[in-house]
């Protein structure tokens, strides 16, 4: 104990100067900005969280201006702190179900907004709320969430309020060491982050542990040392409970002069803050010392002050009330969570449909392209054909107008430089077309050009590769054959290099829409 004692030392060395050096830097703030915007409203927030343990009407007023500035900007965040604020107020002076009510709410704009650190504020708070109902259930599982969701802003003060409550309750369940460790982890979180602003309370709380284990003067030492920091602090709602559990420790041990001066000097406190949990206690301690005292009457006006306020406390409507609120609170989470469900829901068939539409527009213009592209290249076999034909016709005419060599040569200034190429690629392809391993590489070796170069001139002039070129001047050659009905369409394919009959049908069909059977029966009818 001794060195929890001494490592005590170094986080209360400096408690009531920060704490106060705070306050009067909030309130220079608060005085300086006079513009009524989120600024001055998370302003107003923080000092009225700051003084609610010294000036508790005061914190009162300052939640109630930062809620309605709030209100007016529509600051979601102002209004769930100030919610916050009047909460923990509400929850002191004995209001309960008030304070679930404004708890309830400050969760309600933390789940809406996804505010971490509001919403592990709000599950702190209400874990407090359910823990002074003796709702431990509700209690743990409320602190459980609250630290989860502040591993990620890590805040100091949420992080106490959270080991604090969880210490208090491992005292009413009789798990002291369990309790002891909530409350060094609160202290060490305070003293890792500069923060004093529940020091004297934890400190107050591990006394609370060896009055339960029956050890009075340890538990005194930690009362004393509870009270001299909430002193230099001027918490003036840690003094009321430090006073009053030293005036009980006092009473246990039969010093009624001292213990009553203690318990009304806690109970003056108490009124002061409005604590009502240490007003209530402070009239059962003085009713118990009167009545040991022999003072009755005394006694029984002190019972029965305490009965009173107890049973304001926890009267049927109050309960009732907070029954209603937390129902209300859990209908309008599962109403907010079907809203979202529903706009998820939309916004997916909105996508889905966006989906529908832009594969049917990819579908119709992949369409549109190889439509295009096979109309491109019928006119270009078309514009082949006919350049073929033009150039076989032409050199017939040419071949029986001119016979000797000047007639020869006149007849080839008429002709350009690419027709005089086509033309003799097509003397080669037709001096070859019963081999059927005549290829690309074949003919350039044929014309005395490079693959490539003769590639390239051939594409150029006719739009189409050597190798389609080739099978075209074929399948026109098998077409004139067809006509003159030399011989079967299988011979036929074999005369013109194709010794594949199935692969001479489909290119065939491909070249003139027909198959070769199809394309004899049609010029048939037509003579």
């Amino acid at each position: 104990m001794r060195s929890l004692l001494l490592s005590l030392l170094v986080v209360v060395s400096s408690v009531g100067f920060s704490q106060n050096k705070l306050l009067d830097s909030l309130n220079e703030a608060l005085q300086n900005h006079l513009k009524e915007d989120t600024v001055k409203a998370t302003l107003l927030n923080q000092y009225s969280f700051r003084i609610l343990k010294y000036q508790p009407e005061k914190s009162l007023e300052f939640a109630k201006r930062a809620l309605s500035l709030s209100l007016r900007l529509e600051y979601k965040r102002g209004t769930g702190e100030a919610n916050a604020n009047l909460s923990v107020y509400h929850l002191l002076t004995g209001k309960p179900e008030v304070a679930l009510s404004e708890a309830f709410g400050a969760a309600k704009i933390g789940e809406q907004t996804h505010d971490a650190r509001l919403l592990a504020n709000s599950y702190a708070i209400l874990g407090s709320i359910y823990h002074n109902q003796l709702n431990y259930e509700k209690a743990i599982l409320h602190l459980t969430l609250a630290r989860q969701l502040n591993l990620k802003v890590k805040d100091v003060l949420i992080d106490c309020r959270i080991y604090n409550s969880m210490g208090l309750i491992d005292i009413d369940k009789k798990k002291y060491d369990s309790a002891m460790y909530y409350f060094k982890k609160a202290l060490k979180v305070m003293e890792d982050g500069h923060e004093d602003y529940r020091v004297p309370e934890v400190i107050n709380n591990i006394g609370l542990i060896y009055t339960r284990q029956g050890k009075n003067p340890q538990a005194v030492e930690y009362y004393k040392k509870s009270l001299d920091v909430a002193k230099r602090s001027n918490n003036r709602r840690a003094q009321a409970l430090a006073t009053f559990n030293i005036g009980n420790t006092t009473l246990s041990e039969k010093m009624y002069g001292e213990a009553e001066r203690l318990l009304l000097q806690s109970l003056a406190l108490a009124k002061e803050t409005r604590e009502v949990k240490i007003i209530g206690a402070s009239y059962m301690a003085l009713g118990q010392l009167k009545n040991e005292t022999g003072k009755f009457d005394e006694a029984h006006a002190y019972t029965s002050a305490f009965y009173a306020q107890k049973d304001s406390l926890q009267d049927i409507e109050r309960l009732k009330k907070i029954d209603e609120l937390e129902i209300l609170y859990e209908t309008e989470k599962k109403e907010h969570t079907i809203q979202l469900l529903a706009r998820d829901n939309r916004i997916q068939m909105l996508w889905m449909n966006i989906l529908i539409v832009a594969f049917i527009f990819v579908a119709v213009l992949t369409f549109l392209f190889y439509y295009l592209r096979d109309q491109q290249e019928k006119r270009k076999r078309l514009v082949l054909d006919l350049e073929i034909e033009q150039l076989t016709t032409k050199n017939k005419e040419l071949s029986e107008k001119y016979k000797d060599v000047l007639a020869a040569v006149d007849a080839k200034t008429i002709e350009s430089s690419d027709q005089r190429l086509l033309k003799k690629i097509i003397e080669v392809v037709e001096s070859n077309l019963g081999d059927p391993l005549f290829g690309v590489e074949q003919m350039a070796k044929e014309m005395g050009m490079s693959r490539t170069n003769m590639h390239r001139k051939i594409k150029a002039i006719t739009g189409f590769p050597p190798s389609e070129l080739i099978r075209n001047i074929r399948l026109r050659k098998a077409a004139a054959l067809l006509l003159g009905k030399a011989d079967s369409v299988s011979q036929i394919s074999f005369i013109v290099g194709f010794e594949d009959h199935s692969y001479f049908s489909k290119s065939f069909k491909k070249q003139f829409g027909v198959t070769p059977s199809e394309y004899v029966q049609a010029r048939a009818n037509m003579n």
